[in-house]
């Protein structure tokens, strides 16, 4: 075989070209090896260092010598003044020596001489492949050592060579050397900005003792078949800080939200220690949201798992609609792609994002805007009675005539959200009709109907509503005091459509149901004085809407049939006067202002329960306001005897939002 020590005769042997090409066959000192970024150098020789150690005992003989000659010519303290020429030469030789050999195979990390001795540096792969017997330290300061074959040797990894620093998931970090591979050291110490990562994607890394500092890393990756990288310890595990990251097989980065997911309740071996563990790591990453990753310690192995953490869904919520779902989604367990989907939430913000498009908002700012909107077709029959009776006889149909009217309006309802719900808009367009005439003593009956469209925009989704109208209404003047009263049902066929889109959630969700408004309304008017009518009013609704089962994804939601009420009055006054246009004609102004006051619940809510779900949640729309300012204005002509022309504006004022409507209105005689 080759000699590993020079010989008197043969030297080192004959020249191997196949072997020099394989890396070094010895070390004969400390050997400094700085490999730049992108290369890769795999030294396969088995590298020892028993020449520089046969130095030693060469050496040795040799000062010994040196040290016998000093004694001898009294040159132990030194040369004296007056030697000769050759004692000069003499000593200037042998000290040489015995200078040389003080730092002769001198180990850069430990200082000990005549060893064979190791320093990685630089951004490069270095790869050991033989059985390595130098008795020097292997040093990692920069790069990769990636040892797949063995080593006697003592491993120190740090980020000596290097003084990057990196946040990695909120845990800082020096990069600094990285120890690989799938072989054996004899020992190994990780110090700050050291970092070990077994094999070459997952492998075991074999080894004596093994020491984590403060500021090392350890670098698992881990495979969705319970396989993980690790090391295998024969002495004494000493954990003194440092922080375990994890990462995904053939992964650069930790794992994310989603692959932790998928990884939930695996548990993975990464270091065994025959003698026992002391210590632990300071840190795991990365954790997040509602699952992370957890270390478990025994007294001769530790424990990777990926898991739930005890964060709850509605402990992240910061509403009342957010937690209502959170509680919701939770209870749907694992299986749920509702529930898989939220725990692979990144941020408390993502989560929150999630609870409110998961919510259902839309179908309780239904229920507002439909019980908002009862109000065109209640307006509409009261003025028409407030017209009958005729504040001024320019804008009157003879209370003997029978009469009949059309109304084309429009209107729009934006509401602002709140603390707990997000706003919308609204807008409702359509006709209205209707025949009156007298009865009895004074007394004007009628019937109304008619069809308006609205639609309903909200935050990722919209409704559209067709809606029919009925009702029936009464009035009469008593002396001074007018009363009118009616009733009206409004039937509704809504479709709605929700986009749920977060994460790796995504829903197009839709459905079609029915639902109903009932209202009664009551209003006495004091008509003393000529121009001016204060007034008031009471009105009590009801809202209804089927059951109904949205079509679409995994966040598709339900819903049995509910009911909600609403009760309101409105204080004001009213008042008119006459502009002449020719001497036969005038137009009629009239104007109102009112206090609209809600009595009792100003919530307007569904009740919703996922799909495959028995546990509903409550949804609440952005309140109604308790109390708003009802502003209104009109103008009427009449264009013959028989009939008329008007144009109104009506508006709900308030802290919550605006409802504006606008009509025009055509009123004929027979």
């Amino acid at each position: 075989g080759t000699p590993q020590v020079p010989g008197v005769v043969s030297g080192w042997g004959l020249p191997n070209l196949q072997k020099a090409m394989q890396g070094p066959g010895q070390f004969l000192g400390s050997v400094a090896v700085a490999l730049p970024g992108g290369t890769r150098d795999i030294w396969a020789n088995p590298i020892s260092d028993e020449a520089i150690r046969a130095r030693r005992v060469e050496d040795t003989a040799e000062q010994a010598t040196w040290a016998a000659t000093k004694q001898q010519k009294g040159w132990v303290n030194g040369l004296p003044a007056n030697a000769s020429d050759d004692d000069q030469f003499e000593y200037e030789i042998g000290h040489a020596r015995e200078q040389a050999t003080l730092a002769r195979g001198k180990d850069l990390l430990t200082g000990t001489t005549y060893v064979g001795s190791l320093a990685k540096s630089g951004d490069g792969e270095l790869v050991l492949e033989g059985q390595n017997t130098y008795s020097g330290s292997t040093w990692v300061r920069g790069g990769k050592l990636s040892v797949d074959g063995s080593l006697t040797s003592a491993v120190t990894v740090d980020g000596s060579a290097v003084g990057t620093r990196n946040a990695d998931n909120g845990v800082m970090t020096t990069l600094g050397g990285t120890l690989a591979g799938n072989g054996t050291v004899g020992a190994l110490t990780v110090n700050t900005g050291g970092r070990v990562a077994p094999g070459h994607s997952i492998g075991t890394l074999h080894t004596g003792d093994v020491t984590f500092n403060p500021g090392s890393v350890y670098a698992v990756e881990v495979g969705p078949n319970g396989q993980s990288d690790q090391i295998q310890s024969s002495g004494v595990a000493t954990l003194n800080g440092g922080v375990v990251t994890v990462s995904l097989e053939n992964s650069p980065n930790l794992l994310s939200a989603t692959e932790a997911r998928s990884l939930e309740g695996q548990q993975f071996n990464i270091l065994t220690a025959s003698q026992g563990i002391n210590g632990q790591f300071a840190a795991i990453t990365p954790n997040y949201l509602f699952i992370g990753t957890q270390l478990s310690y025994q007294p001769n192995q530790l424990s990777l798992a990926v898991a739930r953490n005890q964060t709850t869904f509605a402990s992240i919520a910061q509403t009342r609609n957010e937690r209502a779902v959170a509680t919701a989604a939770e209870a749907l367990g694992a299986g749920s792609p509702v529930y898989e989907s939220l725990l692979a939430s990144d941020s408390a913000a993502q989560a929150q994002a999630a609870f409110k498009q998961l919510s259902g908002q839309l179908h309780s700012d239904v229920a507002a805007a439909q019980m908002a909107d009862s109000r065109y077709i209640r307006e509409a029959v009261n003025g028409r009675l407030q017209q009958a009776q005729a504040l001024d006889s320019s804008a009157q149909i003879d209370t003997h005539d029978n009469g009949g009217w059309v109304q084309l309006l429009g209107g729009r309802n934006n509401v602002s959200g709140d603390n707990n719900a997000s706003g919308y808009s609204s807008s409702t367009s359509g006709v209205l009709l209707g025949l009156d005439t007298e009865v009895g003593d004074g007394w004007r009956v009628g019937a109304a109907t008619g069809y308006t469209q609205s639609h309903l925009n909200g935050e990722s989704a919209s409704a559209d509503s067709d809606n029919y109208h009925l009702s029936v209404y009464g009035g009469k003047r008593f002396d001074t005091i007018a009363l009118r009263m009616g009733g009206a049902t409004t039937w509704h066929r809504i479709d709605s459509s929700r986009r749920v889109a977060y994460a790796n959630q995504s829903d197009y969700d839709k459905a079609d149901y029915n639902a109903r408004t009932d209202q009664v309304f009551a209003e006495i008017g004091y008509t003393q004085w000529n121009q001016f009518e204060p007034f008031a009013n009471l009105t009590y609704l009801n809202y209804q809407s089927d059951s109904f089962k949205e079509k679409g994804g995994a966040a598709a939601l339900h819903a049995s049939k509910q009911s909600q009420d609403a009760t309101l009055s409105t204080l004001g006054l009213r008042a008119h006067t006459q502009l002449p246009v020719s001497s036969t004609s005038a137009v009629t102004l009239r104007g109102e202002l009112g206090w609209e006051h809600q009595f009792g619940d100003t919530d307007r809510d569904a009740s919703l329960k996922f799909a495959g779900s028995d546990n509903a949640f409550a949804v609440n729309s952005v309140p109604v306001a308790r109390d708003g300012a009802v502003i209104k204005a009109s103008a009427e002509m009449a264009l013959t005897k028989d009939t008329l022309v008007s144009l109104n504006y009506s508006g709900l004022l308030s802290n919550r939002g605006n409802n504006n409507g606008i009509n025009a209105g055509f009123t004929f005689r027979f």
